[in-house]
C-alpha cells in the first residue's frame, strides 16, 4: 500500500499564482489546498492537518508574518512546516520571518524546481524526525518493560533464596542432634553448611552386637532437587538397617 500523498497549503491572494502553483505540485503527487487571506488560512489549519505551508508575506488584511505568528503558538518547526513567499529584495520579510519561526523562503518570482526542492527537504526532515520520535518512544517502552522484567526477576530470586535458606534449615534439623551410643566408641560430628543448599547428609545408626552403620550422602548438584534426594536416601537406609540393636533384616 503506498503512503498517502503529503499535503501542501498555499496561502496567496492572487488567485493565478495560487492556482498555477498548485497545477504543478498537484502533477508531483501532491494534495494541494489554496487559501485567498490568512484568516481563511488558520481557518483551515484549525481544521485539518497539513505537511507543509507556502505562505505569502504581503497580503491584505492579516499578512504573512502575522499568520505565522498566530501558527507558532500552536505548532513547533517540525509539527507544521512553514515555507514563506517574499517578493525578491526584500531581505527584511526573510529576516523577521526566519525569527518567527518559518522554516524556509523562497522568491517571487517563483522558481518552480526550487520551490519543489525546498518543499521535498521539509517533508524529509520532518519524517525523519517523526521516525526518530517514533523509534525514542518505542525505545522507552522497551526499557520500561525490560525494567519491569528485572525488577520481577529480582523479587523472585529474593523469594527463591528465601526458600533456599528455608529449605536448609530443615534439612540441618534432619540430622541426628545427638549422635547414639556405641559401646566402645566415642561418636562426634561437626556440619558446616555452604551459602547453597545442596546434596548433603549423615547419620549415625546403632546395629545389633554393639556396631554401628555410618552412612554419609553426597549428591551430585546443589538445589532444592540434589537436597530431597539426600535426606530420601537417607531416611531410606536409616529403614534398611532396621531398629536400633537388631540387625538388618531380621
Amino acid at each position: 500500500m503506498s503512503p498517502d500523498p503529503s499535503s501542501i497549503l498555499i496561502v496567496d491572494d492572487e488567485t493565478l499564482n495560487s492556482e498555477g502553483l498548485a497545477r504543478r505540485l498537484q502533477r508531483h503527487d501532491y494534495r494541494v489546498t489554496t487559501a485567498k487571506s490568512g484568516r481563511e488560512a488558520i481557518e483551515l489549519i484549525g481544521q485539518r492537518r497539513f505537511d507543509v505551508v507556502l505562505l505569502d508575506v504581503m497580503m491584505p488584511g492579516m499578512n504573512g508574518l502575522e499568520v505565522l505568528k498566530l501558527l507558532r503558538r500552536v505548532d513547533s518547526l517540525i509539527d507544521l512546516p512553514v515555507i514563506m513567499v517574499t517578493a525578491k529584495g526584500e531581505s527584511e520579510d526573510v529576516v523577521e520571518g526566519l525569527e518567527l519561526g518559518a522554516n524556509d523562503y523562497v522568491t517571487k518570482p517563483l522558481d518552480f524546481p526550487v520551490v519543489l526542492a525546498r518543499i521535498r527537504a521539509q517533508l524529509a526532515l520532518r519524517q525523519t524526525v517523526a521516525r526518530a520520535t517514533e523509534l525514542e518512544r518505542k525505545l522507552e517502552a522497551r526499557n520500561k518493560e525490560l525494567e519491569a522484567t528485572a525488577a520481577e526477576l529480582a523479587e523472585a530470586g529474593e523469594r527463591m533464596k528465601g526458600d533456599l535458606r528455608a529449605a536448609a534449615r530443615v534439612q540441618q534439623a534432619l540430622l541426628p542432634a545427638v549422635p547414639p551410643a556405641v559401646p566402645g566408641a566415642r561418636l562426634a560430628r561437626a556440619f558446616r553448611p555452604c551459602g547453597a543448599l545442596a546434596g548433603t547428609f549423615l547419620n549415625v545408626h546403632p546395629l545389633a552386637d554393639g556396631h554401628a552403620g555410618l552412612f554419609v550422602l553426597e549428591v551430585n548438584g546443589h538445589g532444592l532437587a540434589a537436597a530431597l534426594l539426600s535426606v530420601s536416601a537417607g531416611h531410606l537406609l536409616a529403614r534398611l538397617s532396621g531398629p536400633p540393636g537388631k540387625s538388618p533384616g531380621t
